[in-house]
């Protein structure tokens, strides 16, 4: 039998990144339990991406995608996917498939907000329709954040801490769903926020 042992520096930086994210939660939970302004934080926070998930313009645009991609197989969907993991950042395969109307959106209100590194947009396929950044996929309803976020009445909520390994950022991640006022759901967005506007604070 074969073992592969991976190289130290590998296990080392597993290691330390556990132990910093394991360091960070435990610093939320406390912050949270002490000090009564960071839960108020976390929730304005939420607010200013809920406001922006019902952007008239937005909302439309999710709409129309979400017509446009109804009849998708999960086939055409999975190879969609592939050909996007596959693709270069300068082939156009990305603009050809999104909006540049949501992606211009999404940069006027990280504008805004720069403490959102990375924030992108997707249809009720589950398919993206505008980002700020490129991400690793273009189906996300494979997620279970973006299954809580839409499946389950469409709620909005805040994930634990993770590390963003595009933006390389350690993040709070927000969810919500794109509805119209009739309270459909075309989509949802997730956002992700420095923890540094956490730790030191900072609110819209």
């Amino acid at each position: 039998m074969i073992v592969v042992t991976p190289k130290l520096s590998v296990v080392k930086r597993a290691v330390s990144r556990y132990l910093f994210v394991s360091l960070l939660i435990t610093s939320a939970v406390s912050c949270s339990a002490k000090n009564p302004n960071y839960d108020t934080a976390l929730s304005r926070w939420q607010g200013v991406v809920q406001e922006f998930a019902q952007e008239s313009s937005l909302v439309t645009h999710a709409k129309r995608y979400s017509d446009e991609r109804a009849n998708l197989d999960t086939r055409q969907i999975n190879l969609l996917d592939i050909k996007w993991r596959s693709a270069e950042e300068d082939n156009g395969f990305a603009t050809a498939n999104t909006s540049a109307e949501v992606s211009g959106l999404i940069l006027t209100f990280q504008q805004s907000y720069p403490q959102f590194v990375e924030i992108f947009a997707t249809d009720k396929v589950g398919l993206n329709i505008g980002q700020s950044n490129l991400t690793t996929d273009f189906y996300q309803a494979d997620e279970q954040w973006w299954q809580d976020s839409y499946h389950l009445g469409g709620k909005s909520y805040f994930g634990q801490i993770e590390y963003d390994e595009s933006g390389k950022h350690w993040v709070i991640p927000f969810y919500t769903p794109i509805k119209d006022e009739s309270g459909e759901i075309y989509g949802v967005i997730k956002a992700l926020l420095d923890t540094g506007a956490i730790y030191t604070l900072e609110t819209p």
